[in-house]
């Protein structure tokens, strides 16, 4: 699996927990901005247009927004890719 693939995965993943919490873009910068600093609405839809250049920076603010721990999130794709 390539770099472009990887990013696409995470992205899809914290898409889905987006969608589980009835987050929209800017519900999700809003909590960033709380938690971690400044991100905007923006810099999440990027996120989802074009995930292979979404920083690791963006990617540990948006896990973080969410409560969820970027290790765990590779670690699920990471599963998923072995059970597939």
């Amino acid at each position: 699996m390539n770099n472009q693939e990887i990013h696409r995965k995470i992205v899809n993943y914290i898409e889905n927990v987006m969608k589980e919490k009835s987050l929209t873009s800017r519900d999700l910068a809003d909590i960033c901005v709380k938690k971690t600093g400044k991100m905007s609405p923006r810099t999440i839809d990027n996120m989802f247009k074009t995930p292979s250049s979404t920083t690791l920076s963006t990617l540990l603010k948006v896990c973080e927004g969410l409560d969820l721990n970027l290790n765990a999130v590779f670690g699920i794709i990471n599963l998923s890719i072995l059970c597939f």
